[in-house]
């Protein structure tokens, strides 16, 4: 298995925090949300890693240049952000050759996801893609997913101001070779993952829902949310 981790983005919303620290460099607990992917991932047997980076993407090479993981791991510079739908496209002849996890590194995932690769094995017959959900306290700050009786995507709301759950895309995703060949017949007129390709693919993703906690790194408040739930993990 490949992974497409992307990790390119400024983190904004995080303030002062990543003024001078990459995003994906962040730490919950002792780890970065970086390495907390790359362990992740590792132990479900992903055998090469393609990063993403842009925003002060010397200090992730130089991070990444001492890792235990490095012979695994290929960064790829983009001195212009693409956006992660774009981005994802750029890789496309390396990923399509073996079933491949997409991932927003800025999330914190209790679950091991052993689980939801299963469930990815064993998705119903048309879909192309399985996508991790949780439930989100935030929801009009979320992707809110609809399912029908088999888990199968039928309508998708991004960060709209009423959506009608709390059932939220976490960015976590594993395609395989038919996700790349419907990809290339896209339009793909939005840049962004979310808003470009998801909402052309209703029908066709597999959602695996997770109990464990979740978090999206998005703002001092959910970074703090996430340290605390680690603390209390570790006592």
């Amino acid at each position: 298995m490949k992974a497409l981790l992307l990790a390119a983005g400024y983190g904004t919303r995080l303030g002062a925090i990543t003024k001078c620290c990459p995003k994906c460099m962040v730490r919950v607990g002792n780890e970065t949300i970086l390495d907390h992917w790359l362990y992740k991932l590792d132990r479900l047997g992903v055998t090469e890693f393609i990063i993403n980076t842009h925003y002060l993407a010397e200090q992730v090479e130089e991070y990444i240049s001492r890792h235990p993981l490095r012979d695994k791991i290929v960064l790829c510079y983009e001195p212009i952000l693409l956006g992660t739908a774009q981005t994802v496209l750029s890789h496309i002849d390396v990923l399509r050759r073996s079933t491949c996890f997409i991932v927003h590194v800025d999330n914190f995932c209790d679950d091991n996801l052993f689980n939801f690769v299963l469930a990815h094995e064993s998705r119903p017959i048309g879909t192309v893609m399985s996508m991790l959900t949780f439930n989100t306290s935030t929801p009009e700050q979320c992707g809110i997913v609809e399912v029908d009786d088999m888990n199968i995507l039928i309508d998708f709301y991004e960060k709209q101001k009423s959506p009608p759950s709390n059932k939220a895309n976490g960015a976590v995703y594993i395609v395989s070779g038919g996700f790349f060949d419907l990809l290339e017949r896209l339009h793909i007129v939005n840049n962004d993952f979310s808003n470009g390709i998801i909402p052309n693919l209703l029908g066709k993703v597999f959602c695996n829902h997770t109990d464990q906690y979740y978090e999206d790194i998005g703002t001092p408040e959910s970074l703090k949310r996430a340290n605390e739930f680690h603390l209390g993990k570790i006592k």
